[in-house]
């Protein structure tokens, strides 16, 4: 069976029933069960097919060819930091490069290797940066990049995009406002919400949330203000804050995290940093933003996981 699967291009599912039709009812008994013995086919393909062992470390990588270049033939790794520990992997393809300087609007996000829970990172890296643009009215991807740990990415652009939407990871906000100081700057709605729901389980209130429905909906009203017009923002979270119990810890994360500047910020400086927090939290003066995308909005606060 080991033999056929290497070398014939039928199905896994043909192989091990030819074999098995082959073999008599004593050893058929033996057999482990069926979904076992197709997996056991399958990495032995898969060993045969891909004869380069797996790396164990950054600097051992060896990207074959083929993965380096497009199906029709360009460049789709324009950059690779060398054989060492502290490996950078940059993907992009020339167009997609053009996209990106074009762009009036281009979106960040970051996805993290977190105890091999999220299977987008591969295992050697900590996380991966995708870039994604507008073109022709719809998001696309145009960069990816796999960095081995949580440090700034050193590289200086040569585009000054107008507008730009992140995640709320804090290192990122900071080196945009660096690199960009003329660009707009917003974050990811879906993101907010999945923020506010992780402190809810956080601060150990995902019961709570759970039971008791007025507790759900003030959880759910705190995305809600990214609805809202700026200048009303605080005010209307200061109104939902004073109906939170004095000892739940959620208001005080999204004080802390979203509206309120960082911890260590001189108090001479709050205001401004809060009024800074806040835009970045607001999606309503968001050029790109339609009724539709708002209504849309407002559906995903209703629906916010509750399980």
């Amino acid at each position: 069976m080991s033999e056929a699967v290497k070398q014939s291009s039928l199905t896994i599912h043909t192989i091990v029933a030819d074999a098995v039709s082959k073999i008599s009812d004593n050893a058929i008994s033996s057999l482990p069960n069926l979904q076992n013995l197709k997996r056991n086919v399958r990495k032995i393909r898969q060993r045969s097919q891909n004869p380069l062992s797996l790396p164990t470390t950054r600097d051992s990588i060896v990207i074959d060819l083929q993965y380096t270049i497009t199906a029709r033939n360009r460049t789709f790794l324009y950059f690779d930091s060398g054989s060492i520990d502290q490996r950078i992997l940059i993907f992009s393809a020339k167009k997609q490069l053009k996209i990106l300087e074009n762009a009036n609007y281009i979106y960040i996000y970051i996805y993290i290797y977190l105890d091999g829970t999220f299977s987008v990172v591969p295992e050697l890296y900590f996380q991966l940066y995708t870039i994604h643009a507008t073109y022709l009215s719809h998001i696309v991807p145009v960069v990816y990049i796999l960095l081995p740990g949580k440090h700034d990415l050193n590289l200086i652009p040569n585009f000054d995009p107008p507008n730009i939407m992140v995640d709320y990871e804090r290192a990122t906000i900071n080196e945009i406002k660096k690199q960009f100081p003329n660009s707009n700057l917003s974050g990811c709605f879906f993101h907010l919400c999945q923020n506010v729901y992780h402190a809810v389980i956080r601060f150990g209130l995902k019961i709570l949330y759970s039971e008791n429905e007025d507790f759900s909906k003030q959880i759910r009203s705190l995305p809600a203000l990214a609805l809202l017009p700026v200048p009303d923002v605080i005010p209307t979270f200061d109104e939902i804050k004073a109906q939170f119990p004095a000892e739940e810890k959620e208001q005080s994360y999204v004080e802390g995290e979203i509206i309120q500047a960082l911890a260590g910020v001189r108090k001479s400086r709050r205001i401004h940093q809060t009024r800074q927090e806040t835009r970045i939290l607001n999606i309503m003066n968001e050029p790109t933003i339609t009724n539709f995308e708002k209504v849309m909005a407002l559906a995903h606060i209703i629906s916010l996981n509750k399980s």
